[in-house]
């Protein structure tokens, strides 16, 4: 149960997280509304059996040559996934509004956390009709309504133990850091889109 200092109403929205996961936060969750939406061009592609931090992409000065190479390997892929997808989409986007009146076509956005979104355009040109944004830009913004395709990389998201401690103090308890190791999916990989 909360503390009694958050016995308050409470509203979570949440596209993607499980009701199983939510009541390790909040044990005395009902059971959520469920509201159904058509998304027939919509499809989730999310890596279950590990974490993905930031830092797994982005190179930095006190990691290893060959964790950084790793990291590059990694950003490579990355931009090699963004080229295939923008010739697949490319013509599909609606005018986007840039400056004061200016308009420019853009058929695919690329969202991630700032760091990421840096690295990845270090020494690396995306393509015509692509555009980059840390989640910074595109917050309460509408600008990117009309293009064809939106590829998220990561999201924001405490690690486990600061989460774990939020929901102690929310609870009134004292937290002790799970020693549990994250199960692993059954099946190593991405979800088939």
């Amino acid at each position: 149960n909360f503390h009694s200092t958050y016995q308050v109403p409470k509203l979570v929205l949440d596209a993607t997280m499980s009701p199983d996961i939510n009541r390790h936060y909040a044990p005395q969750t009902p059971e959520p509304l469920t509201l159904a939406v058509e998304t027939p061009n919509v499809f989730i592609r999310q890596i279950l059996d590990r974490a993905v931090p930031n830092s797994s992409y982005v190179p930095t000065d006190n990691a290893s040559v060959r964790t950084n190479d790793t990291r590059r390997r990694g950003l490579e892929r990355i931009r090699l996934f963004i080229e295939l997808r923008a010739r697949q989409f490319y013509g599909r986007g609606l005018p986007v509004k840039v400056g004061n009146d200016d308009m420019v076509d853009i058929d695919v956005l690329v969202t991630g956390p700032k760091r990421f979104v840096e690295a990845l355009l270090d020494g690396w040109a995306p393509p015509q009709r692509v555009e980059l944004a840390h989640y910074n830009e595109i917050a309460g913004s509408n600008r990117w309504a009309g293009v064809a395709l939106m590829i998220c990389v990561g999201r924001l998201q405490l690690p486990v133990t600061d989460a774990e401690e939020i929901a102690g103090v929310m609870q009134g308890t004292r937290h002790r850091h799970s020693t549990a190791r994250w199960r692993r999916s059954p099946c190593p990989g991405r979800i088939p889109s």
